[in-house]
């Protein structure tokens, strides 16, 4: 079981004061297997802007926030003993960009500080930085 903790706020910095709602889509069975989760609402009411869900069930569910403008987000809940943020969940089901378009911004799931293409000579030559994504190549586009 998980719960699942944030701070939800405005652009402008004010917290949110209307519920957070989690649901399953369709009935499934429960990650442990000893119960069956069904698609009823869970509504979350954040305390100064900080959302704090009881213990929810490990598996697919969607996250709906927001007042009249509500937005609604497919999530994975994984199985933790300790609290984890909503938004890496949010982030993580966001769609993968169009496979036909080549020059996509590279989302940094956490971790990376840059990425850079470079020869195998340029790799050798300088050190290792583990906060780098490195795409060795013997060509760049356009060469």
């Amino acid at each position: 079981m998980t719960v699942i903790t944030d701070r939800v706020e405005d652009v402008g910095g004010g917290p949110l004061l209307t519920p957070v709602m989690f649901t399953v889509q369709q009935v499934r069975e429960s990650a442990d297997g000893d119960s069956i989760v069904v698609p009823l609402r869970h509504r979350v009411q954040p305390v100064d802007g900080v959302i704090t869900t009881p213990e929810l069930d490990p598996g697919p569910a969607t996250v709906t926030l927001g007042g009249s403008r509500q937005a609604t987000y497919n999530i994975l809940v994984p199985d933790s003993s300790t609290p984890i943020r909503l938004w890496p969940l949010i982030d993580a089901g966001m769609p993968s960009p169009p496979e036909d378009d080549r020059y996509q911004f590279v989302r940094n799931g956490g971790g990376l500080a840059r990425g850079v293409a470079l020869t195998q000579a340029e790799m050798d030559a300088q050190p290792f930085d583990p906060g780098s994504f490195y795409l060795i190549t013997d060509s760049f586009i356009g060469e």
